[in-house]
């Protein structure tokens, strides 16, 4: 008898369903958490009614199983909310956003001027060394004929350096 009576109570919670899902026909806003757990409950108390051979279970418990619904059903009431909040306020994201953009323009040109500053210094940096290169260059071929010369008059006459 308890069978049947939340039998009844399924069905009535099905048709209330149907109606309540015509009227909203977002398929997110047609799960009902009532309809889903008196179903699990019909199901636990048939099977009980109807001892079979029983197989060990692997399924969860009913109460886990009951929980997991229930955090569903809030979890999609959230986001549906979440999702309505941020459709109203579009415009001022829009807004918003703009204005970042904007902003991140300006920083941007501010990057790339000094990036442009970075990269003269660089180029600055490259000719005065390769100008310090050349002259260290100049300065070694100086020093090797100053040497030649020096090594030519010690070979010429040593009498020089006597004073």
């Amino acid at each position: 008898m308890a069978v049947n009576l939340n039998t009844q109570q399924v069905e009535e919670s099905k048709q209330k369903g149907m109606t309540d899902s015509t009227r909203d026909n977002d398929p997110k806003m047609t799960f009902h958490t009532d309809l889903v757990i008196n179903d699990i409950i019909a199901r636990s108390l048939e099977s009980q009614a109807n001892p079979l051979t029983k197989e060990p279970s692997s399924s969860i418990s009913f109460r886990t199983t009951a929980r997991i619904i229930m955090m569903l059903n809030r979890t999609l009431k959230r986001a549906s909310s979440s999702c309505n909040r941020l459709l109203e306020s579009l415009p001022e994201d829009i807004d918003y956003w703009r204005n970042l953009a904007e902003s991140r323009g300006v920083a941007i040109q501010r990057y790339q001027r000094v990036v442009d500053t970075q990269r003269r210094r660089i180029e600055t940096l490259e000719r005065d060394l390769q100008t310090l290169v050349r002259l260290a260059r100049e300065t070694q071929q100086m020093l090797a004929e100053i040497g030649a010369e020096k090594r030519a008059k010690q070979e010429r006459g040593h009498g020089e350096h006597a004073n």
